[in-house]
């Protein structure tokens, strides 16, 4: 979380709020469709994330608030409609969080206090998660400074045949990242059973994901406009032909901020393409 959120979110002005409102079978016969989702932003004067609701037709709504101090995140408080859930973070004078608390406040009257505690080392990072009386998950980084590549471990706490708890290794992946010159980033990871790598732009938006094992390989480009909006979506097989690809068209305010994107969907096995989902934007400025 950047310190001016509407600008990752590729906004311009002093938006107070913003309600999207996503809308499927869009047909030329039927142009209203059906709502099935509304998710609503509420953004302090100064363009930080403060609070999102995201709520189904059927009355189901999550609603998380974020406070902040300086540039950071230093709480989120969640409620869905299972539980209450607080995370806190305590950061170093970098804005890194050297710790994070969980509480979670589950409805059938579970409680939960879990805690992660970041280290900071020139050769290595670490984080172990420990939950308050019995542990039960706990995940270690460590990263090389030269290559740049971080192994990530998961242990889980398991009862043995004598009763005693033992932390036994889960799972294991490599990662890695490289910095281009233009200043994109790929983060390629080992999953062990296949790989996976993600490239984002100098924006922090994501260009490209592929996961390739040996049972699936899926490739998914993103282009992105001058102003950071999405304009095409594409998926990809390994042979390098075509899966599908979504197209968007948008319609913007006086402000400049865009308040309807049309989704258009072609695929190999389409003859003509389609009208997809539709996204409707109200926009509140200060």
């Amino acid at each position: 979380m950047g310190p001016n959120t509407l600008q990752v979110l590729g906004i311009d002005g002093p938006v107070h709020l913003i309600r999207e409102t996503l809308i499927v079978h869009v047909q030329e016969s039927e142009p209203d469709g059906s709502t099935i989702r509304i998710k609503t932003s509420t953004f302090s004067p100064d363009g930080r994330l403060i609070g999102v609701d995201d709520c189904d037709t059927r009355g189901s709504c999550d609603h998380t608030d974020l406070r902040w101090d300086s540039n950071w995140v230093i709480e989120e408080r969640r409620k869905t409609g299972l539980m209450d859930e607080v995370i806190e973070y305590v950061r170093d004078a970098e804005g890194r969080p050297v710790k994070e608390i969980h509480s979670q406040d589950f409805f059938n009257g579970y409680v939960s206090h879990e805690e992660t505690r970041y280290e900071y080392e020139p050769l290595s990072t670490s984080r172990t998660e420990l939950v308050e009386d019995v542990p039960f998950e706990r995940g270690v980084r460590t990263q090389n400074a030269e290559s740049k590549v971080q192994q990530t471990s998961v242990y889980i706490r398991t009862r043995q045949p004598n009763g005693r708890m033992k932390w036994v290794l889960q799972s294991s992946h490599y990662s890695q990242s490289a910095n281009a010159g233009d200043g994109s980033v790929r983060i390629s990871s080992d999953l062990g059973e296949g790989k996976s790598s993600s490239v984002f732009d100098a924006h922090g938006r994501q260009i490209e994901e592929t996961v390739d094992t040996q049972n699936y390989y899926n490739r998914t480009v993103y282009v992105y406009n001058n102003k950071g909006w999405m304009v095409e979506k594409s998926e990809w097989f390994r042979d390098g032909s075509q899966i599908n690809s979504r197209k968007y068209t948008y319609q913007a305010d006086s402000h400049g901020n865009w308040i309807r994107k049309t989704e258009r969907f072609s695929s190999s096995a389409m003859e003509t393409s389609t009208e997809g989902d539709v996204v409707v934007r109200n926009i509140e400025y200060y």
